[in-house]
């Protein structure tokens, strides 16, 4: 298929699909479930998977290092490196680019559902930062993401 051919966003399409399996294969990688009994996930990767476990959980609602701290009963410095070691990314990075991923999947899905509510839905308190940090990610801003995908849909 030659370039000029290609649809509008199709490169932003691809980079987020790519930060999901990312996240989707550490996530599988370090669950504890590999087929080879000898390999143990380390204290570390324990640690990390019980705070993914709770963002996961929370991510609708106002979370941050410290509370997660206290969640696993660590310092929020000490959790802060061994997060970043783990996964790549600092806790704020993974927290916004988990929101996002679901405020994708919920305008792909929701058509009539309005931006502010998908930006409450899954934990931004304020829509101007939700929309700077939907366009930073995906290089587009929501509404623009909904009508890319309602047009995919439609062909």
């Amino acid at each position: 298929m030659p370039t000029n051919s290609k649809k509008p966003y199709y490169k932003e399409a691809i980079v987020n699909l790519l930060l999901e399996l990312f996240i989707i294969i550490h996530r599988s990688s370090s669950s504890g479930t590999s087929t080879d009994k000898r390999i143990k996930p380390s204290a570390q990767d324990r640690l990390i998977n019980k705070v993914i476990s709770y963002i996961d959980k929370n991510y609708r609602n106002p979370l941050d290092l410290a509370t997660l701290s206290r969640h696993v009963f660590r310092s929020p410095y000490h959790l802060s490196h061994i997060f970043k070691d783990v996964t790549g990314f600092n806790f704020k990075e993974y927290l916004i680019n988990k929101r996002i991923m679901k405020a994708k999947n919920l305008l792909e899905s929701e058509s009539d559902i309005k931006v502010i509510s998908v930006a409450e839905d899954v934990g931004f308190s304020n829509l101007s930062t939700f929309n700077r940090n939907f366009k930073r990610l995906t290089g587009i801003s929501p509404s623009e993401y909904r009508k890319f995908c309602t047009h995919f849909r439609k062909n």
